[in-house]
């Protein structure tokens, strides 16, 4: 039987987001994490300490597992950490992307034969 891929929605923090997001994972789903807008600014600060400019815009970073790792620094975004390991195991690509922060985890693409 063929895996339909679905997304999942979860809003972080919420009581059931860390385990919706591995249930996810663990399903080959892609999710979505919307975090709260009031951390834009110190995610654009994080991805981009060096940048004097007032105006923190728009954020978009992308690659693997080590996005959580950065994520998790971030004061109350400490328990994305977690989701780093199934991240890994299921080799998703993590993109962040802001003003509006939302994380999309997603899983590889499949190889066509």
């Amino acid at each position: 039987m063929k895996h339909e891929r679905h997304v999942v929605a979860v809003q972080w923090p919420g009581l059931h987001s860390l385990k919706a997001a591995r249930e996810a994972i663990d399903s080959g789903d892609e999710v979505e994490i919307e975090l709260p807008v009031g951390t834009h600014y110190m995610l654009y600060r994080h991805f981009h300490p060096d940048d004097n400019g007032a105006a923190a815009e728009q954020l978009d970073a992308a690659g693997g597992a080590e996005i959580l790792e950065a994520l998790a620094a971030i004061k109350g975004l400490e328990e994305l950490a977690r989701l780093e390991p199934p991240v890994k195991r299921a080799r998703y690509r993590v993109q962040l992307t802001s003003p509006e922060p939302m994380l999309r985890l997603a899983p590889p693409a499949k190889r066509r034969r």
